[in-house]
C-alpha cells in the first residue's frame, strides 16, 4: 500500500462538501472499489464514530464486506491550510487475531503558502515534510510486511486483540495503552455523583439583585464558601 499515493487520491474529494462526497460516499465508495484484498481509506479521525443516520449507513457498507487490519495516524494531511486530523482505516477480506494501531509523533506534515488556497480548495503549493514523508514510507512498509516498529521515523506502534475493536470507537487515541490504562483503573474506583457529595453552584444570568460572586481570586482548594464575596450579578 503506498499512503503516499493513497493521500494524493484522497485530496480530490472535498471533506464536509453539501454538494460532493456528501458523507465521504464519493470517497469510500472509489476506494472499496479495488480489486486488491487489502483496502486503506483516510478519513478525519471522529468520522466514523458520529450517530448520522448517512453515517451508520456508511458503516454498514463497509463493514458488511471488509474487517478492520489496523487504524493508523495520519495527522493533518491539509496542512498548513486544515487543522483536521486524520486516520488511515486499513482493511481486509479476513479477520485479524489483532489489530495495529500507529501514532505518529512528528511535528508538522505539511508546509505551504497559506494565500494560494482559492475557492476552488486547491492545495497547489502543499509541500511534504521529510519527517513525515519517512513516517508514510515507514508505516506503508509496516502494513505490507507485518512490522511491528517504526525504525527510522517519528512513529510508534501498538497492538490490540481484534475482539476488543469497538465500531463504535473508530480512532486510535481510543486503544492507547496509556489511555486503556487509566480507563481500566477508573473502573475498578467507586465513583458517585458530584452532586451526591456536594452542593453545585451554577451560573445564573446577570440582573441587579444580589449573588455571591465566584472568581479567580476563590480557585483555592478546599474552597471556601464563606470567603466568597457578595455583589451584583455581572456578565
Amino acid at each position: 500500500m503506498d499512503i503516499v499515493k493513497l493521500l494524493e487520491r484522497r485530496k480530490r474529494y472535498p471533506c464536509g462538501s453539501k454538494e460532493t462526497n456528501v458523507n465521504e460516499i464519493d470517497y469510500i465508495t472509489s476506494e472499496l472499489t479495488s480489486n486488491e484484498d487489502v483496502v486503506g481509506i483516510a478519513l478525519p479521525t471522529s468520522f466514523l464514530n458520529k450517530k448520522m443516520f448517512g453515517v451508520s449507513t456508511l458503516k454498514k457498507l463497509i463493514f458488511d464486506d471488509w474487517y478492520v487490519l489496523g487504524i493508523y495516524d495520519l495527522s493533518r494531511i491539509f496542512e498548513p491550510y486544515a487543522g483536521v486530523d486524520f486516520n488511515l482505516i486499513c482493511l481486509g477480506k479476513k479477520p485479524p487475531e489483532n489489530i495495529t494501531f500507529s501514532k505518529y509523533e512528528g511535528v508538522s506534515t505539511f508546509v505551504g503558502d497559506r494565500s494560494c488556497v482559492g475557492v476552488a480548495r486547491e492545495f497547489g503549493k502543499q509541500v511534504i515534510t521529510d519527517e513525515y514523508l519517512l513516517y508514510l514510507h515507514e508505516l506503508s512498509s509496516i502494513i505490507k510486511n507485518h512490522e511491528d516498529k517504526f525504525f527510522e521515523s517519528k512513529g510508534s506502534i501498538f497492538i490490540a486483540p481484534s475482539k476488543l475493536l469497538d465500531y463504535e470507537h473508530l480512532s486510535v487515541n481510543y486503544y492507547h495503552p496509556d489511555l486503556v490504562e487509566n480507563q481500566n483503573k477508573l473502573d475498578q474506583e467507586n465513583t458517585v455523583l458530584l452532586s451526591e457529595v456536594a452542593k453545585i453552584i451554577a451560573p445564573k444570568k446577570s440582573g441587579d439583585e444580589m449573588c455571591l460572586l465566584f472568581g479567580p481570586a476563590n480557585f483555592t482548594y478546599p474552597i471556601r464558601i464563606d470567603n466568597v464575596k457578595e455583589g451584583k450579578k455581572q456578565m
